[in-house]
């Protein structure tokens, strides 16, 4: 069953670092700065994602520490997340606050798989 993104919006109010009324929209940040789309990215679950940017998220939205959807999705190691990100427009040149791209990420992770995907 595919969720809607009110759904979504109602999931993500239930994390601690919403203001009080949650996420109402794409727009919404967290305490911290990040949108729907870099928490989804972060937690890469990919039907979130998706249903973001059909929503209008943009793909290359920074958020906390300078970081886009595709750094979070890097950092934490998720593929599927990565290659949708990229197939919807992810920059891969976007620098975070500490000046580094996604895949300067990856290779000081050591995630191999991620660092040739970013490299095609």
């Amino acid at each position: 069953m595919t969720k809607t993104l009110q759904e979504v919006l109602e999931e993500y109010s239930k994390i601690p670092e919403w203001p009080e009324t949650g996420p109402t929209n794409i727009y919404s940040r967290t305490h911290f700065g990040d949108f729907p789309i870099n928490v989804a990215a972060t937690r890469g679950i990919v039907d979130e994602i998706v249903i973001l940017l059909q929503a209008g998220a943009n793909v290359n939205q920074k958020g906390e520490h300078g970081y886009t959807p595709l750094h979070s999705a890097v950092e934490q190691g998720h593929l599927e997340a990565t290659i949708i990100l990229l197939e919807a427009g992810a920059k891969t040149a976007l620098k975070n606050d500490d000046g580094q791209t996604p895949i300067e990420l990856s290779r000081l992770l050591g995630a191999k798989e991620l660092e040739k995907l970013l490299s095609e």
